[in-house]
């Protein structure tokens, strides 16, 4: 009781103290602060290796913003705009509370990273932290006690950091912080994250979640992860484990002292060599989701002007697959129909098509609206065999059929049907068509007469990344971990065609696997082939794999 007292005296003195007026801030130059201090072993911006926060630093400072570091021993400088919190192993010291309270009773912000408490070497804050119990009290956001893990988690896949990597993404609430990764479908990668509850208002407090997984699970067991060989096993308990949509960030502002505090339930997302980590050769990020949403928390931080905020990186293409022509770039060339169809609906008018690296975009418009029920039929050459390859594509089901072939599911094939009809699919299908030969538009094969285009339609490639790169339903994943770059083959024979090279984090959807489990069946937006099992680390059970016959997936 005499520590819950104190701590109550220190949060108060922290908020009478932060009525006293900050001197001599540049406004010019605003100051963000990392926290540093071997104690609780935090990120260290100085740190450029894979756990370092070097990257984050520089994206402050690209900001427009000066950075140095502070212990919480001494007090944090009265003109610090930003405080960095990133990935403590240790819980703070009653004296380091007392400093970021009163930062954050005078108004300063506060970026905070934690990982779940009591996995590997961490023993951070938990429910029962004085800095848990501030943020939520202040802020209207809660850091739970759980590890996240997808159903297809296992208790060996957990052992190590690189098998608990999953998808979260920007699905709930528009807020500018998320707004670019919302409306082009971007992911956002964790790595042995923990849940985050949101409360959206407070007496003194707003709230807004940021990002979210359906499909995830706060594993709440603790005796789980204790690694000995007597623990329960990782799974799902609707009865006690945190399900449903659950958050993984957000952020908060106080009404009374005007503070921001921004939530985050992974320090990987932050770290150079996770979230933050770049292609070898360049700056260009690995994973865009991360990189730019690292970068519109930190402008929000800052309090720059939304006109200021960083945008699509540089080399990265982006169309917004919402059934909306508005984005289009119009230099992209258009295909024009004839009215030759009583029914508008289903009468094209124009047709035209784009793709970056790993996905083809194709836009059809209608003379009337777009019926929902439309379905298109494209027919390709395969650049290499010659062979015809057709497509069909209506909302809920993209197939591909090869020649005289069985149509199979491209699952990560997609349509949707607004003010126009728009459609993406996998490069790794199009066989290196430079075209569409044939292009229709019917209510389904046994609708009648399609109305076709009397032209090809030319495919415009942009020399550009897909952001996403992925655009499958949310499943087992697999990660290139080797430093090297990992030959990508076409059968599970090292002597196999190469079909490329992959870059260490690069991530890949599994498909299947060999007898032995020696090679894995891969697949992204732009490849499909097999890797050799031990360059990769995988967050599920590979020997769940259906054993598959070798040739490479369509779907």
């Amino acid at each position: 009781m005499a520590g819950k007292r104190l701590l109550f005296l220190l949060c108060l003195f922290g908020l009478l103290v932060g009525r006293i007026p900050v001197l001599g801030q540049e406004a010019d130059q605003p100051l963000v602060v990392f926290v540093l201090n071997p104690d609780i072993d935090s990120g260290s911006p100085f740190d450029a290796g894979p756990n370092g926060l070097s990257s984050l630093n520089n994206i402050f400072q690209s900001l427009g913003a000066r950075t140095q570091v502070v212990n919480l021993i001494e007090a944090v400088p009265l003109n610090a705009k930003v405080i960095v919190l990133v990935g403590p192993r240790k819980r703070l010291s009653i004296i380091a509370l007392a400093r970021l309270w009163i930062g954050l009773g005078r108004g300063q912000h506060l970026l905070l990273a934690l990982d779940p408490s009591g996995y590997g070497p961490t023993e951070t804050e938990n429910f029962r932290s004085g800095l848990v119990g501030f943020v939520d009290n202040a802020y209207g956001i809660m850091i739970q006690d759980a590890l996240m893990a997808e159903t297809w988690f296992t208790k060996q896949t957990v052992l190590g950091l690189s098998g608990t990597f999953f998808r979260t993404h920007a699905d709930v609430v528009q807020h500018p912080v998320v707004a670019p990764l919302r409306q082009y479908d971007v992911p956002v990668y964790a790595w042995a994250a923990r849940p985050i509850r949101v409360e959206p208002l407070g007496l003194y407090s707003k709230a807004v979640p940021l990002l979210q997984t359906t499909t995830a699970y706060g594993e709440t067991n603790a005796e789980v992860l204790l690694f000995n060989g007597d623990e329960p096993p990782l799974e799902r308990n609707i009865e006690t484990d945190i399900t449903g949509l659950v958050n993984i960030a957000g952020l908060g502002e106080n009404t009374r002292t005007g503070s921001r505090v921004a939530v985050l339930g992974d320090s990987e997302m932050l770290r150079n060599g996770y979230g933050l980590a770049t292609e070898s050769g360049s700056l260009s990020p690995r994973y865009v989701g991360n990189y730019l949403f690292a970068e519109r928390l930190s402008a929000w931080l800052l309090e720059l002007d939304a006109a200021q905020w960083p945008g699509l990186p540089q080399g990265f293409a982006w169309i917004a697959f919402d059934g909306d022509a508005a984005d289009w770039d119009p230099a992209i060339p258009i295909v024009n129909d004839g009215l030759d169809s009583a029914s508008l609906d289903f009468n094209l008018r124009t047709a035209r098509a784009v793709q970056d690296d790993s996905y083809l975009y194709v836009l059809a418009q209608t003379v009337g609206a777009p019926n929902p029920a439309a379905q298109v039929d494209m027919t390709f050459a395969d650049d290499e065999t010659g062979a015809p390859v057709m497509i069909s594509a209506a909302p809920g089901q993209v197939t591909l059929t090869v020649g005289e072939g069985d149509p199979v599911d491209i699952s990560d094939g997609s349509v949707i049907v607004g003010d126009s009809i728009e459609i993406r699919l996998p490069v790794r299908v199009l066989g290196g068509a430079d075209q569409i030969d044939r292009f229709c538009l019917s209510a389904g094969a046994d609708a009648g007469e399609p109305d076709c285009l009397e032209a090809v339609v030319p495919i415009s490639v942009e020399n550009a990344k897909d952001p996403s790169g992925l655009h499958f339903p949310e499943g087992p994943l697999v990660i290139v971990t080797s430093v090297r770059n990992v030959v990508l083959r076409s059968l599970p024979d090292s002597g196999s065609l190469e079909v490329t090279a992959l870059e260490g984090g690069s991530v890949m959807r599994a498909v299947g696997r060999t007898e032995a489990s020696d090679w894995i069946q891969v697949e992204s937006g732009d490849y499909a082939g097999w890797i050799f099992s031990s360059l990769i680390a995988a967050n599920f059970d590979v020997n769940a794999l259906p054993v598959t016959d070798g040739a490479p997936a369509a779907s």
